[in-house]
């Protein structure tokens, strides 16, 4: 785990992250300056702010009024019709001659009402019964029976047959649509449908009026006192029904078009809309004022509630005419004072992470030894203990190391103390070097150390230690013209072990094979031994 003594100078990373955290917090200081100068802004400009949110609430609801006016004006001559004895005559026997007086009557309704594009009697499985059209040419045509269509699947003709006796149902606007296909050319309307009942009660089917809103939206055009503003009505979801792009209206009709609307042009706006619609909001693109419209009378229910939503967008170069002179008076103080806040900034936050590597680097040093680099005795029990509750756990292979460096006093003695710390360091590299990133290392104290072999068995760790030996002997050929040796044993996990039951069993492999590895040494012939002594060239 650990290879070498960490270095004390700042990490190039270390460096990098300072400087983008100095960045963030000028970025930070800058930001709170603008929200100052927002918030002085704000204050000065209070007065021209009332004063023109008062000329656009007022326009606005004299839009609404305008628009709910005609609406409740349709639906009570749509009333007359829907409600009349020869709709109910026409839907109850079918017949041409006791449909005639019914289609009499939406004829005369629909001279009367240009907005009317056509009026329909339909029985309840969805069946056109009577329909009166109006022509490209502006004139009144009796449908056909043999072209009269099949609305079962339309769901105003659902919504109609639903509707109470006090109820009338309005459709959203949106585009004409015959025998499934969208009419061409375009032809927004608006649907109001009631069902029909008998005297008795029994549901005889639904009338249904079609109304264009040509006239509606030219009205709301008329209402609109500054020429320079502009408008849009769009429906809840943030389609647009009327704008001047008219690409983009009724964009939901299409699949391939259903992300094109007020929220995909102006998604800030719109989100904020959704949190407080009571106030205008101001972006780059202007300024935003929001009403929303209900299209039922207030003496009739709707059995499904229809409500529009009116958008004043006011352009950027109208809004801020007014505020250019202490606009310039902000932007002088910006730049005067941001180079100031970006120099403060970067020295807090460079600072806050230096000294956060500092404190980290303290509580490393807490448990590494200073000489190896390798963990220190606290480091390396606190690892092996947290390793051996995981195996414990787990009920994993785990293998504790613990070592003893030979001869470590006799070189002290015969080559000084600077070799001894070289043997050490040895020791340390040819341990760290033989094992795996996943175990354990570390220096216990004087010449002892102590290793964990996560998920090894006996064979392994043998194999492990043996290259261990290996590196350390070829270090000391190396550095004193003998080889360097150590002594170590090891012990298996057992269930529930501990670390120093491990230790202990450890230990006492380590002395016997010390004790094997002197004797050993002693029946080699005497010129054949390896010596230490200080007549040996370093």
């Amino acid at each position: 785990m650990n290879t070498s003594l960490r270095r004390r100078e700042v990490p190039e990373a270390v460096k990098r992250k300072a400087f983008v955290m100095g960045a963030v917090y000028a970025g930070c200081l800058v930001l709170l300056l603008g929200a100052v100068e927002l918030t002085i802004y704000a204050t000065l400009s209070s007065m021209i702010d009332d004063e023109m949110d008062t000329t656009q609430w007022m326009e606005m609801k004299n839009m609404s009024e305008r628009l709910s006016s005609l609406l409740a004006r349709q639906q009570s001559d749509f009333l007359i019709v829907g409600t009349s004895e020869a709709v109910a005559g026409c839907l109850a026997f079918r017949t041409a001659e006791d449909c005639q007086p019914a289609l009499s009557l939406m004829t005369t309704a629909m001279k009367v009402d240009r907005n009317i594009d056509h009026m329909r009697a339909i029985d309840t499985s969805g069946k056109e019964i009577a329909r009166v059209n109006r022509n490209p040419s502006n004139q009144l045509v009796v449908v056909a029976a043999q072209d009269l269509q099949s609305k079962k699947r339309r769901g105003y003709v659902k919504e109609a047959l639903k509707t109470g006796a006090e109820q009338i149902y309005i459709s959203r606007i949106d585009l004409n649509i015959e025998n499934g296909q969208i009419e061409l050319p375009h032809k927004p309307v608006i649907r109001f449908g009631k069902a029909v009942r008998s005297g008795r009660g029994r549901l005889l089917g639904c009338f249904v009026a079609n109304y264009r809103t040509t006239n509606l939206l030219e009205q709301l055009s008329a209402a609109v006192l500054h020429s320079r503003d502009k408008w849009y009505l769009v429906n809840k979801n943030g389609h647009y029904l009327h704008t001047d792009q008219i690409a983009k209206n009724f964009s939901f009709m299409w699949p391939e078009r259903r992300h094109i609307g007020f929220f995909s042009d102006y998604p800030s706006v719109w989100k904020q809309f959704g949190k407080d619609s009571s106030r205008p909001v101001t972006t780059s693109a202007g300024k935003f004022y929001l009403s929303t419209i209900s299209v039922t009378d207030a003496t009739i229910e709707a059995s499904v509630p229809r409500k529009w939503i009116l958008v004043k967008h006011v352009p950027p170069s109208v809004v801020f005419a007014s505020y250019r002179l202490l606009l310039m008076g902000l932007l002088a103080g910006a730049i005067l004072l941001s180079p100031i806040l970006v120099i403060l900034g970067w020295k807090i936050g460079s600072y806050r992470v230096r000294h956060r590597w500092y404190v980290q680097e303290l509580a490393i040093s807490a448990t590494t030894d200073n000489l190896t680099g390798l963990l220190n005795h606290r480091g390396t029990m606190d690892a092996i203990e947290k390793a051996l509750a995981v195996a414990n756990r787990r009920e994993s292979p785990l293998a504790l190391v613990f070592i003893d460096v030979n001869d470590l006093k006799l070189i002290n003695d015969g080559f000084g103390h600077r070799k001894g710390d070289r043997l050490l360091v040895g020791t340390a590299n040819a341990l760290a070097g033989s094992l795996r990133q996943t175990d354990i290392v570390g220096r216990l104290g004087g010449d002892e150390f102590a290793a964990a072999l996560i998920d090894c068995n006996e064979r392994q760790v043998e194999a492990v230690m043996a290259r261990a030996e290996v590196h350390l002997a070829q270090q000391g050929v190396a550095e004193t013209g003998a080889p360097w040796t150590m002594s170590w044993g090891y012990a298996s996990r057992r269930e529930n072990d501990t670390f120093d039951r491990m230790l202990a069993r450890a230990d006492q492999q380590m002395y016997a094979h010390k004790r094997a590895l002197k004797m050993a040494q002693s029946r080699q012939p005497r010129n054949a031994r390896h010596s230490h002594s200080p007549e040996i060239k370093s």
